[in-house]
């Protein structure tokens, strides 16, 4: 298996901006379709080979946080064999499964909330990685056309609000 590893750079924020923070996720943004898009490659490699993969609320995979500061993004085949993901993991594989297995063009949803330093250094988030600040913390669901919003790490077992 080959790990990729993306490095990404988010641009600065007034945090009084909501427009700024909003244009500041752009890149996640970008970053989610990619993986969505190949998450819809390995459903339909697998449909065209007879061996379809479980729906995700089928596949025994559970949500699970990962370490503060750590942020590795899965592709389905990953996914399942690990049986665990967190939101943007499980966020894009259901934006493919609703494309690839139900035909509809649902999408990655970015959510955020503003946490300060304080906050998340009570929480274990390790300080060298803490702007002075805090945090503009992000939650990935899936958006269908209507507006729907579907919070799959809610439906595999994230507990309370994303923290």
């Amino acid at each position: 298996m080959t790990k990729l590893q993306f490095v990404l750079t988010l641009p600065d924020a007034d945090l009084r901006d909501e427009e700024a923070i909003y244009n500041r996720f752009e890149p996640l943004r970008i970053a989610l379709e990619a993986l969505t898009q190949i998450n819809e490659w390995h459903l339909r490699e697998a449909l065209s080979r007879g061996t379809p993969l479980p729906r995700l609320y089928d596949s025994g995979v559970r949500y699970e946080e990962e370490p503060p500061g750590q942020e590795d993004w899965l592709d389905i085949p990953t996914l399942y064999r690990l049986r665990k993901g967190d939101c943007e993991d499980l966020g894009c594989a259901l934006a493919a499964e609703r494309r690839v297995y139900d035909g509809i063009p649902a999408s990655p949803y970015i959510k955020s909330k503003f946490i300060p330093s304080k906050q998340l250094l009570l929480a274990g988030y390790p300080r060298r990685d803490l702007p002075k600040e805090g945090i503009h913390l992000v939650h990935v669901m899936t958006i269908l056309p209507d507006g729907t919003v579907e919070d799959p790490s809610k439906v595999l077992g994230m507990q309370g609000e994303y923290s």
